[in-house]
């Protein structure tokens, strides 16, 4: 990665043994720290929220749904639950499950501009969005095993 704009990208005050990019002016750690929605502050959001949230660092992985493009799943640790939902496809997809624990707020999406908005038992997400939701407490069944079915390109996950 070139580190700003400068000749020789940062790295040096002579020319390096590598060639640079033909882009490092545009495509450098300055440009991204400067864009609030870059790659940069992605990773740096990522590894904050990590830091806060304990299940996140070492709670339990619990599958919910992979179907298609779609991975679902939470994370919980001590009473404390996020469930991730990963679009790894181009296409919009809209995900309909009481029991999945869609009922709190996006803490996180990977767009990096839906943090706080709440989410009621449907969360849409755009192609190649994922998001990190934070689930209110009591709103997902333990016991449940999910059953993913896709009802007019809608995921819906009933309890199986």
């Amino acid at each position: 990665m070139q580190w700003n704009a400068t000749p020789y990208a940062g790295f040096s005050i002579a020319t390096p043994w590598l060639l640079l990019s033909d882009d490092f002016a545009q495509e450098n750690v300055v440009n991204l720290e400067a864009d609030t929605r870059s790659i940069l502050s992605l990773y740096r959001a990522l590894i904050s929220l990590r830091k806060k949230l304990p299940q996140l660092m070492s709670g339990d992985y619990v599958p919910i749904a992979a179907q298609g493009d779609l991975l679902l799943y939470r994370r919980q640790r001590d009473g404390a639950t996020v469930v991730i939902a990963l679009n790894l496809g181009a296409e919009p997809v809209s995900i309909a499950s009481d029991a999945a624990g869609l009922d709190g707020e996006i803490l996180l999406s990977t767009f990096l501009d839906r943090q706080g908005e709440k989410i009621h038992g449907v969360l849409d997400l755009r192609g190649n969005e994922g998001a990190i939701i934070g689930a209110s407490p009591g709103t997902w069944n333990h016991k449940s095993v999910l059953q993913p079915i896709l009802r007019d390109g809608h995921f819906v996950a009933s309890s199986g």
